[in-house]
């Protein structure tokens, strides 16, 4: 028989479980914010756009944008809010009157308020998909964050169900039927 506290003990357990797993689904992960809830690059006039093919939280290597630029930017690890327009702007590639290039350009400010604009950004760069994020992953396909937290949840689950039956059975009682008699 479950006590109430072993069920409340059970539930929490789950509880922290599933908060873990869900964390575990996050990591590493860049999050791509709706165009209607882009917060406009305020700063960084020349990545003003109709449309973005980025814009959203993350770091400029989990996006592959630190290989997507001519010169790779400044602390590709370092979390920021990061615009990559769908609009083709003007770059300039020298001398004032010089070449112009219609490029895509990428903006990206960091918590401190520093960050960069007008990096152009290659032609052939396209933001991660779910299918195509790069994240660490085990032999399996799976990220490996992932499989640690739900190798622990599952030893942690064993555990606590072995636990909880071992102290509902009482002090003292090994689990085995004590209602027979040795028959010697």
């Amino acid at each position: 028989m479950t006590t109430p506290s072993a069920t409340r003990a059970t539930r929490a357990l789950l509880a922290v479980l599933l908060t873990a797993a869900l964390a575990a689904c996050d990591i590493g992960v860049s999050r791509a914010l709706p165009a209607d809830e882009v917060p406009p690059p305020i700063g960084f006039p020349e990545c003003n756009a109709d449309a973005y093919d980025f814009a959203g939280q993350g770091t400029l290597r989990q996006l592959g944008l630190d290989k997507a630029t001519p010169v790779p930017p400044p602390d590709p690890d370092r979390p920021a809010m990061i615009w990559v327009t769908h609009d083709l702007k003007p770059h300039d590639l020298g001398a004032p009157g010089g070449e112009v290039e219609m490029v895509r350009m990428l903006c990206f400010e960091f918590p401190d308020g520093s960050g960069g604009s007008e990096w152009p950004v290659d032609p052939d760069w396209r933001p991660p998909t779910a299918d195509t994020q790069t994240t660490e992953t085990s032999s399996s396909g799976f990220p490996t964050a992932l499989v640690v937290v739900g190798l622990t949840a599952a030893v942690l689950v064993t555990v606590s169900s072995v636990a909880f039956a071992r102290r509902d059975r009482g002090p003292g009682t090994d689990g085995r039927d004590s209602s027979r008699k040795n028959s010697r």
